[in-house]
């Protein structure tokens, strides 16, 4: 998917469908995509999925995908599954695999597109079958939708084995999708899902299938948060995402939505949790707690209970805390990456430095306005618009805030200290004070005790003056 894409930058946003599709509020017609009665079972997964409203598979642009994460519950082990999409009035290249289910299966759902939205279109009632959530209301998500998203993580979380993160090659600690080094302004969207395309027609991506189609099949994928991470960065740090067994393709294992998001859950502060203004969970431009919940809820996610805890400016400052210092310290693992967008960047280093200050700015998290600083990384820009080398702020930016507060704590600290010193000034002078009153009163005490010690000289008894006047005489 083209950078632009992935940002998701028109019409953004949520809805719960329970009939048929309603008109999404976006500048341009989203993409329709058919659900298929009984999504969640064998044969519904088995079935394609028709994109339709001016979409085709065959346009990078408006390509689109399904995947599905099946949980057993009662081993606690997951597997995948890549429902095929095909344009509608269209065939499958392949007819996509029916998978044999563990019994009792929970299924979830994840839809992804490289359009800028797309609707689910019921059939029969296959939205309220499936418990499909497209965004709140008559506003939708964009770029995402989900079928049975919550049913999944709230059985998931319970019994699913889920692998510890790991560490990478440089020692810290493995991201996952909610890492602010991995997230940009519309995180948590879109699928690892890839097909084959023959011309008009789609088939699942499958070794069964490569190599039944040859070198006439091209592969096809959905640009995300997901994709980037598991195919990109994990192979490139050293880090191992969290593969599970794919029931469309015998010995394989792949990355899901799913996955990921477990593997998240186990992730240490700080957490990247969709904000608020990110563009998917907006009403008409504005932010809705609701819809900011009904995004979380699908990809099992802690809920807010304010707005306060989806703040834009916390989540923009985590996301300049921590992001920069990261894609800066592992240059020398990333840089010799591949890139997943060679527009964009021209290896993995320069490509997530440009994605980070992309998200950064003004039409990405707005972060630029709510912090009151540039985007600590800015791209080094060749000829064609490629970055090619990244230049960082060594956190001055970032620091500005703190430097504010360094210096309003240092005023506070330099009043108290003022206000100590005058109190331990005062408790001098009056020490001071009390010891010359206390000096003065002994020389007083003294002065009349010798006043006195000399009457009382005066005054001896005649007989002892006598004998000493006598003494006299006798000397002389």
């Amino acid at each position: 998917m083209p950078f632009d894409k992935i940002l998701c930058t028109l019409g953004c946003s949520i809805l719960l469908l329970t009939a048929v599709a309603q008109a999404a509020p976006a500048a341009t017609a989203p993409c329709t995509l058919t659900v298929p009665p009984n999504a969640l079972s064998a044969q519904g997964l088995a079935t394609p999925y028709e994109l339709a409203g001016g979409c085709k598979q065959s346009d990078p642009n408006t390509q689109s995908f399904v995947e599905a994460t099946i949980l057993d519950p009662a081993t606690g082990e997951i597997f995948a599954y890549s429902p095929l999409v095909i344009t509608k009035g269209t065939k499958p290249a392949i007819a996509p695999v029916i998978p044999n289910l563990p019994a009792n299966a929970i299924v979830g759902i994840w839809f992804g597109t490289n359009a800028d939205n797309l609707q689910l279109v019921d059939v029969k009632g296959s939205l309220k079958q499936a418990n499909c959530v497209n965004g709140l209301g008559n506003s939708i998500f964009g770029q995402f939708a989900s079928c049975n998203g919550a049913g999944f993580f709230d059985a998931a979380q319970k019994k699913a084995k889920i692998p510890q993160l790991g560490n990478a090659k440089d020692g810290t600690t493995c991201p996952t999708v909610r890492s602010f080094a991995v997230i940009d302004q519309d995180q948590s969207d879109n699928v690892n899902t890839q097909y084959l395309q023959v011309g008009e027609t789609t088939a699942q991506d499958t070794a069964e299938n490569r190599k039944k189609l040859g070198k006439k099949a091209k592969v096809i994928n959905n640009g995300s948060d997901n994709a980037l991470l598991t195919a990109f960065l994990d192979p490139a740090i050293g880090c191992t995402p969290f593969l599970v067994s794919a029931l469309d393709d015998p010995g394989a294992t792949r990355a899901t939505l799913g996955t990921d998001e477990l593997q998240a859950s186990l992730q240490g502060a700080p957490v990247a949790l969709i904000p608020a203004n990110d563009p998917m969970v907006l009403v008409n431009g504005k932010q809705n707690l609701n819809k900011i919940n009904a995004y979380r809820k699908e990809v099992g996610q802690t809920l807010a209970a304010t707005l306060k805890d989806a703040d834009p400016k916390t989540y923009c400052q985590d996301f300049a805390k921590v992001a920069p210092p990261i894609i800066q310290s592992q240059k020398g693992l990333t840089i010799k990456g591949t890139t997943p967008d060679p527009a964009t960047g021209n290896n993995l280093f320069t490509f997530l430095g440009a994605r980070f200050a992309k998200s950064f700015g003004a039409d990405g998290l707005n972060c630029e306005g709510l912090l009151g600083f540039k985007s600590p990384i800015t791209p080094v820009l060749n000829g064609k618009g490629v970055a090619v080398d990244l230049k960082f702020a060594n956190n001055n930016n970032n620091n500005q805030n703190n430097n504010q507060n360094n210096k309003q704590n240092n005023n506070q600290n330099n009043l108290n200290n003022k206000q100590k010193n005058n109190q331990n000034n005062n408790l001098n002078s009056n020490l001071n004070s009390n010891l010359n009153n206390n000096l003065n009163n002994n020389l007083n005490n003294k002065q009349n005790n010798n006043q006195k010690n000399g009457q009382a000289n005066d005054n001896q008894n005649p007989k002892q003056t006598a004998n000493n006047n006598a003494c006299q005489k006798n000397i002389k």
